[in-house]
């Protein structure tokens, strides 16, 4: 009897819970339904845009921090040239943000008549965010979208936000993700500059020498004058004028993620059998 009882209320409670996640469900997908109602408009003909109505497609190509955006912009008789630019972006969401605030701001730097703008893209989480259905926790998806309102106050002209298939938004799909690459490349060859410097600074530290007194390292001056520079590599650091005067008007952020070695630090650290390439990955390696 008692087993009976107990399997009754599981199969009643199993039951109930079901249909509650079944209305939970419709709702939810009716509130979805409402908020893509515009989803359908699929047809970006320049012959079939209506005067005054403007048709912003963006799009993000994102890896690595690095956001490549390609921006394209179509009104009534006239499509205007791709726009390509490439920012720092801390995901793909952050990234298709980014390219629809700067869509926005394109847009409102074109001073024709403007009734409508539709911006198109294919990102629903970014949508989402936009038309108010998420609210964003993240820092700097609050700032993205805060710098979004701002601008759509300034654009006197009624905005709607429209998610699209991919192929639709194919195009300047193609173009960020070669923007993107693009940035990559130019990063890279920073990269291959830095090492190279580092190399240089190697080959002329072979020379120097290094005098410990008391714990502390010293390098003598190329000039041979007698001048002695105090070097350390926990944190680095050199009292040469090549460490010093060229950064003294940076911050000492900047200084600590830009500085490369200079020659005496690179001696210290082959006179200590330490990796100068380690201990400066970060400023070598940096992507800004």
């Amino acid at each position: 009897m008692m087993i009976r009882k107990i399997a009754k209320f599981f199969i009643f409670y199993s039951i109930n819970t079901k249909r509650h996640m079944i209305k939970k469900n419709k709702s939810w997908r009716k509130k979805r339904i409402k908020a893509d109602e515009m989803s359908k408009f699929k047809n970006i003909d320049i012959n079939l845009i209506e005067k005054g109505i403007w048709i912003v497609q963006c799009d993000a190509g994102y890896k690595d921090s690095i956001a490549g955006i390609s921006i394209l912009i179509k009104t009534y008789e006239k499509e205007y040239e791709p726009i390509d630019l490439s920012r720092k972006a801390n995901g793909p969401v952050h990234a298709e943000l980014l390219a629809i605030y700067y869509a926005l701001n394109e847009i409102k730097k074109k001073k024709t008549e403007k009734t409508k703008v539709r911006i198109l893209t294919d990102s629903r989480y970014a949508l989402n965010f936009v038309r108010g259905l998420w609210t964003p926790s993240r820092k700097y998806i609050v700032d993205t979208l805060e710098k979004i309102k701002k601008i759509e106050k300034e654009i006197s002209a009624k905005i709607e936000y429209i998610h699209v298939n991919a192929k639709i938004n194919r195009r300047v799909d193609r173009r960020a993700k070669k923007a993107r690459k693009k940035k990559e490349e130019e990063i890279q060859k920073r990269i291959e500059k830095r090492v190279m410097q580092v190399e240089e600074c190697l080959r002329k530290s072979e020379s120097i020498k290094i005098e410990e007194i008391n714990g502390t390292f010293y390098t003598h001056s190329s000039k041979n004058d007698g001048t002695k520079y105090r070097v350390s590599l926990k944190p680095p650091s050199c009292e040469c004028p090549a460490w010093n005067e060229k950064w003294k008007h940076v911050p000492e952020p900047g200084r600590r993620a830009r500085r490369l070695p200079c020659k005496h630090i690179c001696a210290l650290a082959s006179y200590l059998g330490e990796d100068i390439f380690k201990i400066f990955k970060k400023q070598i390696e940096r992507k800004t």
